[in-house]
């Protein structure tokens, strides 16, 4: 899947998606982004589907610089975040706006429409 696709599609078509931050295919950048410590961030591969090597943060890396992902319910850090998708062959890397679902450091519910020839053949949750 690739989600940069999906972003430029979306925005393209007049709907508001998450801002990004940062794409790039260099892990290595991720280490001279400035992440936000009070707001959160989403840092995904952008061709891994499901919740591969999604980390969603929703209020930032904190003083220890680690911060608890929403995904996993694991408390991860740049180095361990980079670790992951290093190992999942990830080969282009988003730093995205966190979306807050309902309540405090929930996900968004998400719906995924699959579509085969125009028609909508099932939606997941």
């Amino acid at each position: 899947e690739n989600k940069i696709a999906g972003y430029t599609f979306t925005t393209q078509a007049g709907y508001r998606a998450p801002e990004m931050y940062l794409c790039s295919d260099n892990i290595n950048q991720l280490d001279f982004y400035n992440f936000p410590t009070t707001k959160g961030f989403v840092i995904k591969a952008s061709h891994l589907h499901s919740n591969l090597a999604v980390f969603a943060f929703s209020e930032g890396f904190g003083n220890d610089g680690k911060a608890t992902d929403l995904v996993s319910g694991q408390r991860y850090g740049l180095a361990d975040v980079k670790t992951v998708l290093a190992k999942a062959n990830a080969t282009t890397y988003i730093v995205e706006e966190y979306v807050p679902g309902v309540g405090l450091g929930r996900l968004p519910t998400e719906y995924k429409f699959h579509v085969v020839n125009g028609k909508v053949v099932s939606i997941n949750v």
